[in-house]
């Protein structure tokens, strides 16, 4: 059975990671292992002041990005790609290492100023058999280009997306995602 790349792309603020995050909730009660990062926003008073790393496993969180000079920087954010070697890589190269559903959020513009991140995803698109990764939408680096060209499912998030379509790309991707696991699981 080839690998399977699910690819999520679409504006910030769409509900890209919040529908990733749902669907590893749903495959982990399932029984499908999965690993992985996660990236979120932070917030303080109402506006958003950085982004954190969350390992998909342990649960760690890290910053990825907060407001502030210093380098290297994306726009108005420090970006600490030391925590993203740290604990993404990390869970990125243990969920391939298990032979788990690996979640990559985001491909964006901040987490590729690494390159042991940028090595860290091209191992799991060689070595994993499902992956469930966010693209930046506007990214044209390389990478980001390569993921959505490699995808099974590449599937365009947009704001103000009906709740009901969004449960079913969750109920389509999860079942989908979980056969093929199983399947793998099945072959060896």
């Amino acid at each position: 059975m080839t690998a399977a790349l699910y690819v999520f792309t679409g504006p910030p603020g769409c509900g890209k990671t919040t529908l990733v995050r749902t669907i590893a909730e749903r495959l982990r009660a399932a029984g499908v292992p999965v690993g992985g990062m996660l990236t979120s926003e932070v917030r303080s008073g109402g506006l958003r002041i950085g982004f954190d790393l969350q390992d998909l496993v342990s649960g760690e969180l890290a910053p990825l990005a907060r407001i502030g000079d210093g380098q290297p920087r994306i726009g108005k954010y420090v970006v600490f790609t030391d925590n993203l070697e740290r604990l993404g890589v990390r869970a990125i190269d243990q969920a391939v290492e298990k032979n788990a559903v690996v979640v990559i959020d985001e491909v964006g513009p901040m987490e590729l100023l690494s390159q042991r991140f940028i090595n860290s995803v091209e191992l799991a698109l060689r070595e994993s058999n499902v992956s469930i990764v966010t693209v930046h939408f506007r990214s044209s680096h390389p990478l980001a280009q390569r993921v959505r060209r490699e995808a099974a499912r590449l599937i365009e998030l947009r704001r103000g997306m009906p709740r009901d379509m969004l449960e079913k790309i969750v109920s389509d991707i999860t079942i989908e995602v979980e056969q093929r696991s199983r399947k793998n699981v099945a072959g060896r």
